[in-house]
């Protein structure tokens, strides 16, 4: 019979059974082992001084075979993730983050007037969307001609009737690998300036 286990993994809880831990050869092979020591919480659940909140995508690829999407993108997620898979000795888990690790290293978000340059070196579009910036701006001109990339640098000017502007700017998501599915469009009216940020930072 299939038994059902409680983790206490860095203070946070996880029920799952013991088939699904036990899914790969990794450290719940030795834990469930004879010659393996553990700890008890004050509940007798397992506990494991690791991180409670990576737990939650170490679990979810055990019992699905892979990770969530929201974790593929996230770079200093996966890196964070890799070290938790290292502890668990999960080779698999290892192999797809390190694979997905790779893959983000070739994909940098850029403005629209560094495009041309990109796609010289290879690099294909497979997004686009807006963003908000801040900078400061002289209404009597101060300022040197605003065009392309100057446009949205700080102004040299100090006297007090320097404005702060916000400004939404396009930019463009670019990778080296060819894209498979249609170009993804993020924009204001679907999405928060912070959203936005948030995607793609």
């Amino acid at each position: 019979m299939n038994t059902i286990v409680t983790l206490n993994v860095g203070g946070v809880l996880y029920t799952t059974t013991k088939d699904t831990l036990l899914k790969y050869e990794s450290f719940f092979s030795g834990l469930f082992s004879n010659n393996f020591s553990f700890t008890l919480d004050n509940n007798n659940n397992i506990f494991i001084d690791r991180s409670g909140e990576l737990f939650k995508y170490v679990l979810e690829f055990l019992r699905n075979n892979t990770l969530p999407k929201r974790a593929l993108s996230d770079k200093a997620l996966l890196e964070e993730l890799l070290q938790e898979a290292e502890f668990y000795c999960i080779e698999k888990l290892i192999t797809e983050i390190k694979s997905n690790l790779d893959s983000t290293e070739n994909i940098k978000k850029i403005r629209l007037w560094d495009l041309e340059d990109y796609l010289k070196k290879g690099y294909h579009v497979i997004g686009k969307g807006m963003e908000p910036i801040h900078y400061h701006r002289c209404p009597h001109r101060h300022d040197p001609e605003r065009i392309g990339e100057n446009r949205y640098h700080d102004s040299k000017c100090r006297h007090s009737h320097v404005e702060v502007v916000e400004e939404y700017v396009p930019f463009s998501i670019v990778s080296t690998n060819s894209p498979v599915v249609p170009i993804f469009d993020v924009s204001p009216e679907t999405f928060t300036g912070e959203q936005i940020i948030e995607i793609f930072k």
